[in-house]
């Protein structure tokens, strides 16, 4: 069974116009929980109306698909919706081969300029990226434990693909989960060191790690100038100094101004952090107006 995101199935939706003869349900929240605009689940589960069922679903091989179609790929890259999707599809804990990345369109490359091409353009956004950057988030995608679907030069195409990944479910959903070959010498493998990054139990070569601590809040202060890097090296600080890396300890290094102890923090940061947090949303709406 497909199961497809509501969001995909918008009238403004590049996935509506190619499913006409396609059969599938609605899943609500499938990407939010997933990282997955589609699931090609075996057939016979029970409709995944709760979390412990969907779950069900990914422990019987259902293959998670993050679709993007022509210029929404290098987009997804710029803004990292890309590394949200593969964060959330690991963390079901989905096998590589179950999280997909199918890219819909034709890449290509600009030699004047060294610039991808999307179906024959300049890829969009106030710069156009460059071949090789979307080269190395393709990359990235597989060395942080997700696979590349094979790319469709069309939409026109996802019906007969989709339909293949559902032969396959299905077949080692009834059992057809292992194929023999019979090599003409026998190869021995070394026993797993977990230990040991280079033997068989090493997974990804680049960990992908969703942060959920302090560091996404302190990237939200109205006005503070306080992203990724700034917000690691504030977190940082207060771990090696022994002070709680809560809102709370955040509050006390920034009254007693020890926060300008962080690389990368002076004065008119500082300033900014305390405009952020201690002005009501008129003064802020004031300020910007």
């Amino acid at each position: 069974m497909i199961y497809i995101d509501p969001s995909e199935l918008r009238s403004t939706s590049n996935l509506l116009k190619y499913i006409s003869d396609v059969v599938y349900e609605p899943l609500p929240d499938l990407e939010a929980k997933t990282g997955a605009d589609l699931m090609v689940s075996p057939d016979g589960l029970p409709f995944p109306r709760i979390d412990k069922l969907l779950q069900v679903h990914i422990d019987n091989g259902a293959k998670l698909i993050q679709l993007k179609f022509g210029h929404d790929l290098p987009g997804s890259i710029i803004d990292s919706r890309l590394n949200e999707a593969l964060s959330r599809m690991l963390s079901t804990g989905a096998m590589s081969w179950q999280c997909l990345l199918l890219f819909v369109g034709l890449l290509g490359y600009d030699s004047t300029k060294e610039m991808a091409t999307i179906n024959g353009q300049l890829s969009y956004g106030k710069r156009p990226m460059k071949w090789k950057q979307i080269q190395a988030a393709l990359n990235f995608w597989t060395e942080r434990g997700g696979s590349l679907d094979f790319p469709l030069p069309s939409g026109k195409l996802l019906p007969i693909h989709l339909s293949i990944h559902q032969e396959h479910i299905n077949r080692f959903a009834q059992g057809e989960d292992t194929r023999h070959v019979w090599p003409k010498a026998p190869v021995f493998y070394n026993e797993v060191e977990p230990d040991n990054p280079h033997s068989r139990e090493w997974k990804v070569a680049q960990k992908i790690v969703a942060v959920d601590d302090l560091r996404p809040l302190l990237c939200s202060i109205p006005g503070a100038r306080i992203g990724p890097e700034r917000a690691t090296a504030i977190f940082d600080y207060m771990k090696d100094n022994g002070i709680r890396q809560c809102f709370m300890g955040f509050l006390a290094i920034v009254r007693d101004e020890s926060i300008l102890n962080v690389p990368g923090i002076g004065e008119g940061t500082l300033k900014a952090i305390r405009w952020g947090l201690f002005r009501t949303l008129e003064e802020r709406q004031e300020r910007y107006k």
